[in-house]
């Protein structure tokens, strides 16, 4: 997590997968519900965004 800077109310979330098979694990009905619990919590709303990797340490290459 990432908080902004300027602005203390701002919060970036992100999160790597391996590969599409652990993404579609992690939209499980868990992941489901904490998401929904975080959207409470949001008083601006929340965007989400599919990012492909360009580099990381200890990852594996971006294809």
């Amino acid at each position: 997590m990432h908080v902004s800077s300027e602005d203390p109310d701002v919060v970036w979330m992100c999160e790597c997968f391996a590969d599409e098979a652990a993404f579609e694990h992690a939209v499980s009905l868990v992941h489901a519900e904490v998401t929904e619990r975080l959207h409470e919590l949001c008083t601006a709303g929340t965007e989400a965004y599919r990012l492909g990797l360009v580099a990381g340490k200890g990852l594996p290459a971006a294809p």
